[in-house]
């Protein structure tokens, strides 16, 4: 039997994102005829990226602009960034310290084809400092950005930042040979203290969430986030309590926290946000990528104000351990579905610990996760794990799997 005459059900099945074919098979499927390009490209489309790559940039805009941006529901932000003022031939040459290395010489020659952001100050995005609207071109592209998505994408329902996937290849404009983005990644992380992480969570999608609780459509409820690996603190820090406006429509928030430890006064902003997510249904939370080589004492959960709706909540190697009970004490009355994975750690107290199948009773046959949200690289082909980069991960987990008969 021919693809064009298989049931509906089945040819979705086979050109699922997760199903056999790779992104470019589903591409080339897509060209035979105009019966399989219909059944294609809402699967093509479904999920598009943005990241500070100028060919990415380019992609999402291209598609923004066509008929094809109605098939959009998730749109993706690949953060690649740190210090790009590294590709500044002086500062460049100064962190490298070898002028006749061929390598980073063309590596330098082609940033500025690569990147469409460059040259980027650190203390532009200290709002004690300066503010976003200093750089006139990122500001055009931040309001291009957000007429994208308010005007052009009506069935947008989830805005993502994760790191860049560190294997992706790039095609270098002066040199035959691509350069993975981990290679990349450690060139413009090289100096940490003039590193921005997150860009595209701060200075994109926080402001468009803005923009959105004012507008009729798209109706975007689901918010995902993950650190960038080499961050020394959470670029959740740069919330500003005004930003809390952002999260007033969300249901469903995942987030991948990294870095090391920070002052609860430096979380004010984001603590604000989620005090006014209070439609919130769902939170993910995992703290795998926390620099384990360090004393981690912020009790987060803690500090997470009650959130009156949430039925769902999935905590992973949160820290400290014990935390997760009293967060689930204070929901047991909406919660209806629990999943907490610990971190294995044998010179942790047992004490410390807590007994979640006595608390809540376990069922070993409820599913946890199936469908991630942070699975793809930078084409969505393979699953990638934000945890499995450099800064985290690594360690053997203890899964329990709890389903709450809480909250009809």
């Amino acid at each position: 039997m021919d693809l064009v005459h298989l049931p509906p059900e089945l040819l979705a099945d086979i050109l699922s994102l997760e199903g056999p074919l790779t992104r470019q098979d589903i591409k080339s499927v897509r060209l035979t005829c105009r019966a399989l390009c219909q059944a294609a490209t809402p699967i093509l489309f479904y999920r598009i990226q943005i990241s500070p790559l100028r060919q990415d940039l380019e992609a999402f805009f291209n598609i923004a602009r066509s008929d094809l941006s109605h098939n959009v529901r998730v749109v993706v932000w690949n953060e690649l960034n740190g210090d790009l003022s590294a590709f500044d031939l002086e500062t460049g040459h100064y962190i490298i310290g070898n002028n006749d290395d061929a390598f980073f010489e063309n590596l330098i020659a082609g940033a500025e084809d690569l990147f469409w952001i460059k040259f980027l100050d650190p203390d532009l995005f200290d709002p004690a400092i300066s503010s976003l609207s200093d750089d006139p071109t990122l500001n055009r592209i931040i309001a291009a950005f957000q007429r994208a998505i308010i005007s052009e994408m009506p069935n947008l329902h989830t805005l993502a930042s994760r790191p860049m996937d560190p294997h992706r290849r790039l095609k270098m404009p002066c040199s035959d040979y691509p350069m993975t983005v981990e290679a990349i990644r450690l060139f413009i992380n090289n100096n940490e203290s003039k590193c921005v992480y997150n860009l595209g969570f701060t200075a994109f999608l926080i402001p468009t969430l803005k923009a959105l609780a004012k507008a009729p459509q798209p109706n975007v409820t689901r918010l995902l986030y993950a650190d960038e690996g080499n961050a020394t603190r959470t670029a959740l820090t740069r919330l500003k309590v005004e930003d809390s406006e952002a999260f007033a429509t969300l249901q469903h928030l995942d987030l991948c926290i990294g870095g090391q430890n920070v002052d609860p006064i430096d979380l004010e902003g984001f603590l604000a946000c989620l005090g006014n997510a209070r439609n919130l249904t769902n939170l993910e939370l995992c703290q795998e990528t926390v620099w384990q080589d360090l004393p981690f004492t912020l009790d987060l959960l803690s500090l997470i104000p009650t959130l009156p709706y949430l039925t769902e909540v999935y905590l992973k190697e949160v820290l400290p351990a014990s935390a997760s009970k009293e967060f689930i004490g204070r929901h047991a009355g909406t919660l209806k579905r629990v999943t907490v994975i610990l971190r294995d750690d044998p010179e942790e107290d047992d004490d410390e610990d807590y007994d979640v199948d006595e608390a809540c009773g376990v069922n070993e046959d409820s599913d946890v996760n199936e469908d991630s949200d942070f699975d793809g690289d930078s084409d969505f082909d393979e699953d990638y794990d934000a945890g499995d980069g450099e800064g985290g991960g690594g360690q053997e987990l203890i899964k329990q799997q709890v389903a709450l008969g809480l909250g009809t």
